[in-house]
Parts: structure tokens; C-alpha cells; sequence
């Protein structure tokens, strides 16, 4: 699970007689959804990712070392503003699990939420939930698990700020997803661009991502692929934003078949171009979007 806790979801959304922000809605849809899960089998296992935290917990977080040198084989290690339950990562659910989320889980933003993060956007959040998944249920080469039935469930608006993306590492993880027949599944909330209140995409998904544009990109093209023109954001990855002025940066052919935010440059807002950046990856792998504009749709996940 990941969950969105950036600035723009202490908006008081579903009407102008809504009595809860999206957050709060957001939290008790994920908790009723986990509760769920672990009801249906008490044997099923779970994380949960905050985005936008003010610090960075989470099982492949280093600090960046004094001198610099640090690890760069995995690109999650250094991903910042995340915080993840438990920091261990997937564990079988329990009730002391779910009441450390309810109390521990924020329902309001405070001040020094609302400034601008750089960093734990939903992209990186998908890498990091992408990461747990392999470790938790394939083995060491790389191979699922028998046995297993994988998902990703994010909750957000994408309104709180422009998500960065380095196209390499997004389309290893589709990669991975699809290996594991892990579906990413979206619950929107306000999502106002995607045409349409729900998506349940069949099966039958497109090509491998790394088909159509050649080979999977190799360790070497990380640095050319994702290059960014500001080298003040502290996006170590070198990522770039989804909606801003590089959002229009090449892509792979089979990634451009489904991603309608691919349009002229500075023609979509940033929620715009994220829910359908969102929208390639859940095509991709055979996922749902679920847009809610109210507290009762949230129901359908």
C-alpha cells in the first residue's frame, strides 16, 4: 500500500459539505482495505509507504556517505521523504500492525507539511513497493515465488507536487511487475483527467516495456537517460518531472502505445499529466483506476 500524504490532500474534498480532507478519507479506504485483506486470509502480508514525510524510513534507505562514495547499484537506496511500515518491509498483517497505522498515520497536515517536498513522490513510491515485492516473494535470482498473489494499492491526487521519473528504473519496474503478475492499482481521489470513474484493464497487456525500443537499458545508459537540466533539485536518480517543462522526454515505443500524457509541451497541469502517467503504467499491468469524487466510491476497491 501507499499512501499520499502530501499538502493537497488536507483538502477538504467530496463537496462543499465534506467533513473530512482527502487524507482522512484516504486512510480509513487503505485501513478498511487492509483489514479486508487480512480478513479474507489471516495469512496474507503487507507494507505500507507514506509519501512526502518529513523524514526517511524505509528497508533500503543509506545516507549518502561523507566522502560521497556511496552505493548506487540499487536506485531506491537513496530515495528520501518516504517512511514505510514496517521499515523491515511486507510482514504478515496483525492487530498491533493496523493499530500502529491508525495511531501513527497523520489525518491532518500541519504547517511544515504543507511546504514543498522534494522527494517521496508516488513514482519512487512505486519503485520502493515494486523493490519490496521482489525481496519478499522471489528468490534470489529474480524468479516469483509459487504461491503468491501480488498488488500495489495507491492512494493520492497527485496534486501536491510534479512527480520525477527516471524512465529506466519506471520501466524495470513495470518489468517486474509484469514478471510477477503484480497489478498496480489506483485509487484517485478528485482525479478529474482520466475519462472515465473506473478502469479494470483485461489481461491482455501490451508488450514487455523494454520491447519496441530495444533492450532493457543497461546499467551504463542510466546517466545519459536520466539526465535533468537542474542539478539543484536533489534528485540523485537525476530524474525527471512528470508535467513539467521535461515532460515531453523521449520515450520507449511501447511506453508511448498507452501514455496519453505524451502531448505538446506545457498543454497539461501537473495533475493532469500524472494521472495519465499513472494510467500507462496501470495498462501496462493489467490494473485498475478507481477516480473517486466521493467518500462512498471508495467502496468499489
Amino acid at each position: 500500500c501507499i499512501l499520499d500524504l502530501s499538502h493537497s490532500m488536507a483538502t477538504r474534498t467530496w463537496g462543499n459539505t465534506a467533513k473530512t480532507t482527502r487524507l482522512e478519507s484516504a486512510k480509513d479506504s487503505m485501513l478498511g482495505w487492509i483489514e479486508k485483506v487480512h480478513k479474507g486470509n489471516p495469512d496474507n502480508e503487507c507494507s505500507v509507504v507514506l509519501l512526502q514525510t518529513p523524514d526517511t524510513r524505509h528497508h533500503l534507505y543509506e545516507q549518502p556517505a561523507a566522502d560521497g562514495n556511496s552505493n548506487d547499484e540499487n536506485p531506491c537506496a537513496h530515495l528520501t521523504h518516504m517512511t514505510e511500515k514496517p521499515v523491515s518491509g511486507i510482514e504478515p498483517i496483525s492487530q498491533s500492525f493496523l493499530e500502529d497505522l491508525k495511531q501513527s498515520i497523520p489525518t491532518r497536515v500541519g504547517k511544515e507539511g504543507k511546504k514543498i517536498i522534494n522527494g517521496g513522490d508516488f513514482a519512487q513510491g512505486i519503485l520502493l513497493g515494486v523493490d519490496a515485492l521482489t525481496r519478499k516473494t522471489c528468490n534470489q535470482s529474480g524468479k516469483p515465488l509459487e504461491g503468491w498473489k501480488r498488488c500495489i494499492v495507491l492512494w493520492t491526487d497527485t496534486q501536491g507536487y510534479n512527480a520525477t521519473i527516471c524512465p529506466s528504473h519506471i520501466l524495470r519496474a513495470i518489468d517486474a511487475m509484469r514478471l510477477m503478475d503484480c497489478r498496480l492499482c489506483i485509487v484517485g481521489l478528485d482525479f478529474q483527467h482520466v475519462q472515465t470513474e473506473y478502469f479494470n484493464f483485461p489481461s491482455e497487456a501490451p508488450s514487455r516495456a523494454n520491447q519496441g525500443g530495444g533492450n532493457a537499458p543497461d546499467e551504463e545508459s542510466d546517466e545519459s537517460e536520466c539526465s535533468s537540466e537542474d542539478e539543484d533539485n536533489n534528485h540523485d536518480d537525476g530524474q525527471q518531472p512528470v508535467g513539467g517543462e521535461n515532460s515531453t522526454e523521449e520515450k520507449s515505443d511501447a511506453e508511448s502505445e498507452t501514455d496519453a500524457s505524451v502531448v505538446e509541451e506545457g498543454t497539461l497541469d501537473k495533475g493532469q499529466a500524472q494521472q495519465h502517467f499513472l494510467k500507462s503504467i496501470v495498462e501496462k499491468t493489467a490494473g485498475m483506476i478507481l477516480a473517486c469524487s466521493a467518500v462512498e466510491e471508495m467502496g468499489k476497491l
